[in-house]
Parts: structure tokens; sequence; C-alpha cells
């Protein structure tokens, strides 16, 4: 009977090891997940910003671009 619990016991001591061992596998691997989801994450917040700049530098050279316009339109009136 002694025999039989201690068998027992340690069954249940190697489930335990395994679960742990699985469980360490599953976050070490989660945590790669999560580290290249980061750097993704990342590089598309860098490639947003820039492209939000890139955008408002356009925006900025069209209105200069506008107001040159203007003026040509504003000139050409007043020769009139």
């Amino acid at each position: 009977m002694i025999q039989e619990t201690e068998d027992r016991v340690l069954h249940l001591r190697n489930l335990s090891s395994e679960t742990e061992a699985t469980l360490l596998e599953e976050i070490k691997s989660l945590n790669e997940t999560l580290r290249s989801k980061d750097a993704e994450i990342t590089l598309l917040l860098k490639v947003d910003k820039e492209q939000i700049e890139e955008n408002e530098q356009i925006q900025n050279d069209l209105k200069a671009h506008i107001r040159r316009l203007q003026d040509k339109i504003f000139i050409i009136q007043r020769e009139n």
C-alpha cells in the first residue's frame, strides 16, 4: 500500500513537472510572439508617422501653390 501511494505521488510529480515544462514553453512562445508583434507595431507606427509628415508637407506645398495662383489671379484681375 505504501509503495502504491509512493508510486502515485511520483507519477503526480512527473505529471506536474511535465505540465510546468509545457507551460514554460508556451510562455516562451507567447513572449516571442509578443516581441515580434511589438516590433511590427513599432514599424507600422514609424511608417504611419512618415506618411503623415509627408501628407502634411504635400498639403503645405499645395496651400502655397494655391496662394501663388490666387496672387496671379488677383494681379490679372487688377490689370483688366
